[in-house]
């Protein structure tokens, strides 16, 4: 079992604490090694926490980009 929730999703292992947490959305294909713009959740400092305990992170979701879709009809040729 690791020492912080999601550390075994780190290899090599790292110490997290006292840095930032990002649950980014990714494109399928991912190109970049960069996390993508799009960041709904945020933690600014993650805290030491033992064994299952929860890590809350802050609900970024409002910075998202946003737009609207029509659909026009398509004309007979």
């Amino acid at each position: 079992m690791a020492p912080l929730p999601g550390q075994d999703f780190i290899d090599p292992a790292r110490v997290l604490t006292g840095g930032l947490a990002v649950i980014s959305v990714e494109p399928v294909p991912d190109t970049s090694p960069a996390p993508f713009a799009i960041k709904p959740l945020v933690d600014m400092d993650i805290e030491d926490l033992s064994g299952h305990a929860l890590q809350a992170m802050g609900n970024n979701a409002a910075s998202a980009p946003i737009g609207m879709a029509t659909v026009a009809p398509m004309t007979a040729m």
